[in-house]
């Protein structure tokens, strides 16, 4: 685990150097790829919508479970999300039209099942996946809720009075950013549903609309996060990275696609089983720990990540030093009577290793 413990202190050791960079999320964040703006009025009104025609990346607020969200699992994101968790009325619009041009696209094995079935066939999926978008509203006002009644932020109220209302998808259909025909709600040529929706909020004296950009809104979700475990009365635990005691994280975040570097649902193999009876029992990190390891990393490789194919290699010095690139052969142009090793955490273990026997390291680095 020296690797997590060095993404750990690496990301310490950018904060205190007040590095500000949107990219670098903090714990219970992170960067999304973002392609629609709703803009709010403090009467909880849609008053205007963007579309991000340029990639952009943002900062969302994040679950430790959603930010490992994949497949049928319902977990939304705490504000930012897409259509399915933040419109209540998504399930209207999944109609057998709207699903049939969806499987015509998709080679899944779900879809092909959906297009060689029967008309009733169809129907039933449909209303399986309104069912399942009627879960998902639910659980992202839920959640909603309790963050507002938590810190009361004017922002997150006014979005959570407008969610409630229900029109979110009706209001964008009026604005032009959608449209319905025959049967079908598109946004142009992409999937309205595939579509990652960010809030603004317009209020008086207060030129800062983006609420992916407030630092109150990011702080007080840290907050609520760590208030979720005290609530829950879970002990804290020794942290194996940082040997302090942390509450334990329960899941770990995704670095790129699906993959994941540290897994914890695996009880039915030889994981632990045959060395230990749960998966605490092997290994426990803390949530503060995991956050900030695995957002250095996704930082790490989007900043300076060699890529070959869909491996991916990083190297780096903790204290933000060039490194030379391990893809390269440097042998050549390295000067051995006068190495630079100042990127070295420990100069003298390298001093040692080229001195003669029985002479004394130098004090390079004490």
């Amino acid at each position: 685990m020296s690797w997590m413990q060095k993404l750990y202190r690496t990301y310490e050791y950018v904060q205190e150097q007040g590095l500000d960079d949107e990219n670098l999320a903090l714990p219970f964040h992170m960067s999304k790829a973002v392609h629609l703006k709703v803009i709010l009025n403090d009467k909880a009104e849609l008053v205007g919508a963007e579309r991000f025609e340029v990639k952009k990346q943002v900062p969302i607020q994040v679950t430790e479970k959603s930010s490992k969200r994949a497949g049928s699992t319902i977990a939304s994101y705490a504000l930012h999300d897409g259509l399915q968790y933040i419109a209540k009325t998504a399930g209207n619009y999944l109609t057998i039209e709207y699903l049939s041009k969806v499987a015509e696209k998709d080679n899944g094995k779900k879809w092909k099942e959906f297009l060689a079935g029967t008309d009733e066939d169809k129907q039933k999926f449909a209303d399986t996946e309104k069912a399942k978008y009627k879960d998902c509203f639910e659980f992202y006002e839920k959640q909603l809720s309790g963050w507002t009644e938590f810190g009361n932020l004017k922002e997150i109220n006014i979005v959570l009075q407008y969610i409630q209302k229900g029109s979110l998808i009706e209001d964008l259909l009026e604005k032009q950013i959608f449209s319905f025909k025959d049967n079908i709600l598109s946004a142009g040529k992409d999937d309205p549903f595939s579509l990652t929706i960010v809030w603004a909020v317009e209020i008086s004296n207060d030129p800062h609309s983006d609420l992916w950009s407030k630092n109150s809104i990011k702080k007080q979700w840290i907050k609520y996060q760590e208030s979720q475990s005290r609530e829950e009365s879970e002990q804290p635990e020794l942290c194996y990275i940082t040997g302090e005691r942390d509450y334990a994280a329960k899941a770990y975040p995704k670095i790129e696609g699906n993959a994941k570097l540290v897994s914890a649902n695996d009880t039915s193999g030889f994981t632990f089983l045959g060395r230990f009876l749960s998966d605490k029992q092997a290994v426990a990190l803390g949530r503060d720990v995991s956050q900030k390891a695995f957002n250095m990393l996704k930082w790490l490789i989007k900043r300076q990540g060699i890529r070959n194919g869909d491996q991916v290699t990083v190297a780096w010095a903790i204290s933000g030093k060039p490194v030379p690139s391990p893809m390269k052969d440097i042998s050549s142009e390295i000067d051995w009577d006068n190495l630079d090793i100042s990127a070295v955490e420990n100069p003298d273990e390298i001093v040692a290793q080229r001195l003669p026997e029985n002479s004394e390291p130098s004090p390079i680095g004490r």
